[in-house]
């Protein structure tokens, strides 16, 4: 009787071996428990205390994309913003109005401006009701009061101040005539000759001014 209960000994040791084997689902495992602190191993989730595969990644990827689309239409936002700020100072550059310049802090029309004819500061001669500022352009304008006792043809007295002889430019003339020297330089002419620029080259009674650009 005393050999059979030594014999159940051992049996009961091997039982006890075989109860003390790990557990079949280890922590932290796909499909386990989740650790006491909640986590899982590297790629698992900890979701209702049970690590699962696949929710990390596709959680990371929808916050990835949102991300990203958020910071395109930021991008997109913020190019628009800045063009739109840009067309503004162009279009709102300075105080005047085309075709109107700037010049000396007034606004000026180039075209038509007769002391600022094309750009500031460009200024047409205007003498005898004769010379303006036309499409940006001075028209001819007339020369110094010539003696017609000793004549000078108009194309030579015009590159005398670096300009061209206009024929019929001026009043309908290449040069206006005046009685006296005095009537020259008051303006008060007797005539109108279309004469070729060439003329006159005859001594007379008088003066004339000559047709020139300008």
């Amino acid at each position: 009787m005393r050999a059979v209960f030594f014999a159940f000994v051992p049996l009961l040791g091997l039982l006890a071996c075989e109860s003390s084997e790990p557990p079949s689902c280890p922590v932290g495992r796909a499909g386990c428990e989740c650790t006491v602190e909640g986590l899982c191993i590297e790629g698992l989730s900890c979701v209702d205390n049970e690590c699962q595969a696949g929710i990390a990644e596709e959680s990371g990827t929808s916050e990835s994309e949102t991300t990203l689309g958020t910071t395109t239409t930021a991008d997109a936002t913020g190019t628009t913003e800045t063009s739109e700020s840009s067309e503004t100072v162009s279009s709102s550059d300075g105080p005047c109005t085309a075709p109107e310049i700037e010049c000396d802090g007034a606004c000026v029309n180039p075209l038509t401006d007769d002391l600022n004819c094309g750009e500031c500061g460009h200024a047409c001669i205007i003498e005898g009701g004769v010379g303006a500022c036309i499409e940006g352009s001075c028209t001819p304008r007339l020369s110094e009061c010539i003696d017609w006792g000793n004549p000078i043809p108009c194309n030579e007295v015009c590159a005398q101040i670096e300009a061209t002889c206009v024929a019929t430019g001026c009043l309908g003339g290449t040069y206006v005539t005046y009685n006296i020297i005095e009537d020259c330089l008051a303006h008060d002419p007797n005539g109108v000759l279309a004469d070729p620029c060439t003329e006159p080259d005859i001594p007379s009674n008088g003066a004339y001014r000559c047709c020139c650009s300008q």
